[in-house]
């Protein structure tokens, strides 16, 4: 049988994180743990030998991790892409990694957009870094009004993420497939910059060669 390698980790460096997002498959996590950088460094090296070279930095938030810039700095000089999803906490620590001469076509940053009012600095690092963006499609808030203002800017990159069920009561918030597939039609109709996503399963995917950008 011929070994075929994942095409990226998922790495959640700890758990910590200052939202209690419902839709989150990560909500009912409670660990205190953190990966040490000398665990993630050995991590690398499994990697590199098993033939996988992107990585999706998830949490909890990552810039409440301690050792967020040493991740991103290792991994990127180990040759590794790095995708790092955050919902805007610390936008200074987002500045001062993208502005360390970093190859921008080794390191994206995704911004979840999930609250209805959007802060002067997380709109002024949207507007100027130009991140992805992305929100989780609910019952309660399909597009949150924040997300209108950044959908006005053609420059954006704008995702839709289906929400995850992973318990009963998931359902009562959350959408079937195919209704979540209309509700992206429609949105895609008013906002031409939200991008064309090709479907399978849990996973949602830009039809180009990018990661997806993880919820």
């Amino acid at each position: 049988m011929i070994y075929s390698p994942p095409r990226y980790i998922q790495f959640f460096p700890s758990f910590g994180c200052d939202r209690e997002c419902k839709f989150c498959f990560n909500r009912d996590i409670i660990s205190n743990r953190v990966v040490a950088p000398d665990e993630f460094a050995f991590m690398l090296k499994r990697m590199a030998k098993g033939g996988i070279f992107e990585l999706d930095i998830l949490g909890g938030e990552p810039t409440l991790y301690p050792h967020l810039e040493h991740l991103v700095d290792t991994a990127l000089g180990n040759k590794i892409k790095v995708f790092l999803s955050s919902n805007g906490l610390d936008t200074n620590l987002l500045i001062h990694i993208l502005g360390k001469n970093h190859n921008r076509n080794f390191l994206n940053i995704g911004i979840s957009l999930n609250d209805s009012e959007l802060s002067d600095e997380l709109y002024d690092f949207i507007s100027f870094e130009k991140p992805f963006i992305k929100s989780v499609v609910t019952k309660d808030r399909v597009l949150p009004e924040s997300a209108k203002l950044i959908l006005q800017n053609p420059e954006i990159t704008y995702y839709l993420l289906f929400m995850d069920a992973l318990t009963k009561a998931d359902l009562d918030i959350s959408f079937s497939f195919p209704e979540f597939f209309r509700i992206f039609e429609e949105i895609r109709k008013r906002f031409k910059n939200m991008v064309h996503l090709q479907f399978s399963c849990k996973y949602i995917k830009k039809v180009v060669d990018i990661t997806k950008p993880a919820g």
